[in-house]
């Protein structure tokens, strides 16, 4: 499969296993899901540790995002998930991906781990209840409805660019510069 993605850096490539395998070019195998059940158990479900979605290349975001929305569709229709908690348009917000994402790697890393407790299914299924209202929240303060993905809204502070933005970092600095200095006078 590596002979796909020639372009990508080891680290990448390394993700993207650990997210659950790369998604092949002929479509979306929610089927493969079903034999890996089949097989002899690994631990950690498969996935050697947490993905960082911040760390990811973009060509691994992409390939990690493919895998992540065959486990959410499945995810919403085992659960009978409304559009409400988990939009259609869940894969253009960060907020989103994180929350599914940790979900996703709790589930095959902890809940099915042969070296966990038996309860660790249980636990799971408490920690999805948990995120269902974080997810909820998280649609409620985007807005937008089942067919239109609101735009991102970030504070002027905390934007890429920007007069406020520049202001608030000076005042972090200073502030650092002066808690430093502080600390150094004791």
């Amino acid at each position: 499969m590596s002979e796909d993605f020639p372009q990508l850096p080891a680290g990448d490539l390394d993700a993207m296993k650990q997210a659950g395998g790369l998604v092949e070019h002929g479509g979306w195998e929610v089927e493969q899901d079903d034999e890996r059940d089949l097989e002899e158990p690994m631990p950690s479900g498969g996935m050697m540790g947490p993905i960082n979605w911040w760390a990811l290349s973009p060509s691994a975001q992409a390939t990690v995002l493919a895998g992540l929305s065959v486990w959410v569709t499945r995810l919403v229709r085992t659960f009978q998930i409304e559009w409400t908690e988990i939009p259609p348009w869940w894969y253009r917000h960060e907020g989103f991906i994180h929350e599914l994402l940790a979900l996703k790697q709790a589930r095959e890393q902890v809940a099915y781990d042969p070296a966990e407790a038996e309860s660790a299914p249980l636990t799971w299924l408490h920690n999805l209840s948990l995120a269902r209202g974080r997810l909820r929240a998280l649609r409620d303060s985007l807005g937008g409805d089942y067919r239109t993905c609101p735009e991102p809204r970030v504070p002027g502070w905390a934007a890429l660019s920007g007069d406020e933005s520049r202001t608030w970092q000076v005042e972090v600095e200073r502030y650092a510069m002066d808690k430093t200095l502080r600390g150094s006078e004791r």
